[in-house]
């Protein structure tokens, strides 16, 4: 309103009004497990019964701008899921040097591996010039686990995942549940949760369900390493899991 230059009578003091406080709602428990995971081949597979639920991802491994795919790493991604699939998988042949090139110098994004370290995966340059021509070239992809030792993170992130021959075939294990998975890791050991790429038009080829003695029934063998991101490092249980 436009000043009159008139002052206005004082106002009469108001009893203060004190809001009545908000009740608080108790947020539902977490699931034990939600997305899928890691498995040893040579055990028998299990279901777990006291389980902890994964942090989620902090952060992101992609930079803001991805780094885009070189001619090398656009042409193998054209071979994922190929007939060299175990090679790559395989210690000491061609074919898994260049796999190890690509993933040499991936990390956790606080540091160093050491005894003890979780949390979110830093990419090496290849490996996110990978992730980006696995998008570009079409690849779905899906969140699985995969459970391992503490002496065994940093052959992983540095080198990608290799392939094993277990009771179901021929590749990399993972279960759909983080619950799933801490049985193949064990008390405060490290449990991946992983970006896995597939073809939707021709899913098996890439990642598949295989079945699994177990009450989870989760366990999904993926072909090829290429197919394998990363994203996380999660801590297992405190203390021993009674699997079925």
């Amino acid at each position: 309103l436009p000043s009159t230059g008139a002052v206005p009578p004082p106002m009469a003091a108001q009893p203060a009004v004190v809001p009545a406080p908000t009740p608080v709602v108790a947020a539902p428990a977490l699931a034990a497990a939600a997305q899928p995971s890691r498995v040893a081949p040579a055990a028998p597979a299990v279901a777990v019964t006291s389980a902890v639920a994964p942090a989620q991802s902090s952060t992101a491994t992609m930079p803001a701008q991805a780094v885009p795919p070189s001619v090398a790493i656009v042409k193998l991604v054209k071979q994922a899921g190929d007939d060299d699939c175990r090679d790559r998988g395989t210690k000491g042949t061609q074919q898994r040097a260049a796999v190890e090139s690509i993933f040499q110098g991936t990390n956790l994004a606080s540091g160093g591996i050491s005894q003890g370290a979780f949390g979110a995966v830093a990419l090496s340059q290849k490996a996110q010039s990978l992730r980006t021509a696995l998008k570009k070239q079409g690849f779905a992809h899906r969140t699985l686990y995969h459970g391992t030792k503490t002496k065994l993170l940093p052959l992983i992130l540095n080198g990608g995942f290799l392939v094993t021959k277990g009771w179901h075939g021929i590749g990399i294990y993972t279960t759909k549940t983080f619950a799933h998975a801490q049985c193949y890791a064990g008390p405060d050991q490290p449990v991946l949760e992983l970006e896995v790429y597939y073809k939707p038009e021709d899913t098996d080829r890439y990642v598949k369900h295989v079945n699994h003695d177990s009450m989870a029934n989760d366990v999904f063998l993926v072909s090829d390493p290429l197919l394998v991101i990363p994203i996380e490092v999660h801590k297992c249980c405190p203390e021993e899991l009674a699997c079925l």
